[in-house]
């Protein structure tokens, strides 16, 4: 599969289809400071989006005393239905200036992640139990179907957490355009790049007491 993927620059919605990206991504901006970020299943995606809401909104998001680190399940001050906030990519292909970055996660670290979450906590990988064999040939067998026909209707959840990190937010086309930042939950590496995104932020002229509430914020 790797060699068909690098030939053919697989994607999730490679089309730009909104409704489509609205299903696949987790793309957010804040028109304020002009900053668009690209969440990526098991690569730190909740924290990056709850970075986003509070750059979004800071003061709605202080006022209901939220945090960074939020799950997907609390009632967020940024809804993923608010189009000024979760948007399309060609929405801003022509956007002037503007700072992209995506937490980029180890591919064995995030897959470890996605199989302890979806398969083992929730139950959700076929009928593979904790039968990790099994799972990896139904992941393989599951993207290979969709790199021999890729019909968006057709992906599942478990193609979109387990699928390479390259098929997400339209790298096969735009990842010359993105500051990726690696992550992980390793202390030292997320102070790392905790810090890379802080000067990122800086260069955008992002107050200072803001930068240091989301870098205290995302490495409590």
């Amino acid at each position: 599969m790797k060699d068909g993927c690098a030939a053919r620059k697989m994607s999730f919605c490679a089309e730009e289809d909104d409704t489509c990206e609205k299903k696949a991504f987790r793309k957010a901006i804040s028109p304020k400071y002009n900053i668009l970020a690209c969440g990526i299943r098991k690569s730190m995606s909740q924290l990056l989006i709850n970075i986003m809401c509070l750059l979004n909104n800071e003061q709605e998001f202080q006022r209901q005393n939220r945090s960074l680190n939020e799950t997907w399940m609390s009632g967020r001050v940024c809804s993923h239905d608010d189009p000024k906030f979760h948007i399309s990519q060609k929405s801003v292909l022509n956007s002037r200036n503007l700072t992209k970055f995506a937490f980029i996660r180890d591919p064995f670290d995030r897959f470890i992640s996605f199989y302890l979450h979806i398969c083992q906590n929730e139950n959700g990988c076929w009928d593979c139990g904790g039968d990790m064999r099994c799972v990896l040939k139904n992941v393989y067998e599951s993207l290979k179907k969709y790199e021999e026909d890729p019909d968006e209707s057709k992906s599942t959840l478990v193609d979109r957490h387990a699928a390479p990190i390259s098929w997400n937010c339209n790298f096969q086309e735009h990842i010359s355009t993105y500051n990726l930042i690696k992550i992980s939950t390793d202390a030292e590496n997320r102070q790392s790049a905790i810090g890379e995104l802080s000067a990122l932020l800086a260069d955008r002229e992002i107050s200072a007491h803001l930068i240091t509430m989301i870098s205290n914020g995302s490495l409590c």
